[in-house]
């Protein structure tokens, strides 16, 4: 009789363990910059790039700008590449401030037709729990323009970038535009 209480009382506590804690790939996490480019010349209207080409200051690899062709694609350098007129730049969730060399017509056979232009962008950081298994996500709010240090700036080439709107300082989630830059 003992040994079927004692059974009985492992075979409970052993139930009475949590499931597994998976992080659901729905859960939000930390979010990347939104950014849609506009014609300088109509700014109403959404423009796309050709071949922007985007790395971060001290980077040895450009951001995957086109996820949707495979890495062992003949084409994997297409990868690099935006030629939409969206993308979203991930920031950096230790330090409050990231730098960002964009190039337009990278890889163009006439050089003249290759412009560069390098951003900074500031923000504050803040960490959130998200959950056990997903631990904390890593939510931004740029820089009010009355701070010493700009939102985003374009620190040097300005050369195809003509100006920078923010729309929505508070970076929480990917679902909305956060900048607007028209060339």
């Amino acid at each position: 009789m003992k040994k079927l209480l004692l059974f009985c009382l492992m075979v409970l506590s052993l139930s009475s363990c949590e499931k597994d804690d998976i992080c659901d790939p729905g859960q939000s996490t930390t979010p990347r910059l939104m950014i849609e480019f506009y014609d300088t010349n109509n700014p109403a209207v959404l423009k796309n790039l050709t071949n922007l080409y985007v790395i971060g200051e001290g980077q040895e690899e450009a951001l995957v700008l086109n996820e949707s062709i495979p890495i062992d694609s003949p084409v994997a350098e297409q990868r690099f590449l935006s030629n939409g007129n969206r993308i979203g730049l991930p920031l950096n969730t230790e330090a409050d401030q990231v730098v960002y060399n964009l190039t337009l017509n990278y890889n163009s056979p006439n050089e003249d037709l290759i412009f560069e232009d390098q951003i900074v962008i500031n923000y504050s950081r803040l960490n959130a729990y998200v959950s056990r298994a997903c631990g904390y996500k890593t939510t931004y709010k740029l820089n009010p323009p009355t701070n010493p240090l700009a939102p985003i700036t374009v620190t040097s080439g300005n050369v195809w970038i003509n100006s920078i709107e923010i729309l929505q300082s508070d970076i929480e989630t990917e679902n909305e535009i956060h900048v607007k830059i028209y060339f």
